[in-house]
């Protein structure tokens, strides 16, 4: 039997307001490669339970579309720390739903507990064990503090990063200099604990394009590997950054056809020296760039 190829990790997660229908009804239709279905900060105290059975009526609706060629489905539950969590997760735990997203992480204690919450969900909607995966979205300086740990709590399988909400605790401005600390621990941490490389926070300004652009350049070069958004416009943009362009999908592979030809070790071309690090990156880009269907452009094509 030929087993599936692994769906690539997403570029996009749209964030989704639970209590619209509007949105809820379109969502699937969006091009984003993941959903966050929120049930936080996009729905008001008053809404929230009501947003929660729409939210289980649109996952159970909805179920035979939630396939492998679907958007992956995440939904933003409330802070562990509060008692609304456990109707959240109570009333979303189905078929289709890929994980939770975990707002204002700060305790692997806390995260185990869902984690046996979830166990019992799951046995009850009939889905395989651990078959519920969570992000934990950093959002304060204790968070921060105590990645080591949560990186290691069961289920996790990716960081995001909670910009304005973090800034905002430690008494900072949001610019690339004032959270670039922040972001690296992400990114190491990400790397150590073996989880998907982390996702870059939302741009909240929709009508500057160059803006999202430029800081969705500095996320991936920071070695994020997607980013949360707002609008169905910052789609695009989105998945041009974090997908390889096909001239660097095009030195990749000549960089590791030189490197195999020659048997393996340091080579030096007409521009630079290549090492087993540079063979590790040329490989990673040429996975992704198979995950998404890029195909290397020639050196003609380039020339046009």
């Amino acid at each position: 039997m030929t087993l599936p190829a692994p769906r690539p990790a997403p570029r996009s997660f749209l964030f989704v307001p639970g209590d619209s229908d509007r949105f809820l009804a379109r969502a699937l239709e969006t091009g984003a490669d993941a959903l966050v279905i929120d049930l936080e900060d996009a729905v008001p105290a008053a809404q929230k339970a009501e947003a929660r059975q729409k939210v289980a009526r649109w996952l159970q609706e909805r179920e035979a579309e939630l396939g492998p060629d679907a958007p992956e489905v995440w939904v933003r539950i409330n802070p562990l720390a509060g008692g609304l969590w456990r109707p959240d997760v109570e009333a979303v735990v189905a078929p289709g739903l890929t994980g939770l997203r975990l707002p204002k992480a700060e305790s692997a204690a806390e995260i185990e507990g869902l984690g046996t919450r979830l166990g019992e969900l799951e046995r009850r909607a009939g889905l395989a064990a651990g078959s519920i995966e969570l992000t934990c979205t950093l959002e304060s300086a204790l968070g921060l503090w105590r990645i080591a740990e949560l990186v290691e709590a069961p289920r996790v399988r990716q960081l995001a990063f909670g910009e304005a909400d973090f800034v905002a605790d430690i008494g900072a401005v949001p610019t690339a200099r004032s959270t670039l600390f922040a972001r690296s621990q992400l990114v190491v941490a990400s790397r150590v604990g073996q989880l998907l490389p982390p996702v870059a926070p939302v741009y909240t300004h929709l009508d500057d394009e160059e803006g999202l652009v430029r800081t969705s350049e500095e996320s991936r070069d920071l070695g994020f590997g997607g980013r949360s958004c707002i609008h169905p416009r910052q789609l695009e943009p989105i998945h041009r950054v974090f997908t390889p362009d096909p001239r660097a999908v095009a030195a990749a592979r000549a960089t590791v056809d030189g490197w195999e030809r020659s048997g393996g070790g340091g080579i030096t071309t007409r521009s630079s020296f290549v090492d087993e690090a540079v063979i590790r990156r040329a490989r990673s880009v040429l996975a992704r760039a198979e995950a998404y269907g890029v195909l290397a452009e020639t050196p003609e094509e380039g020339a046009r």
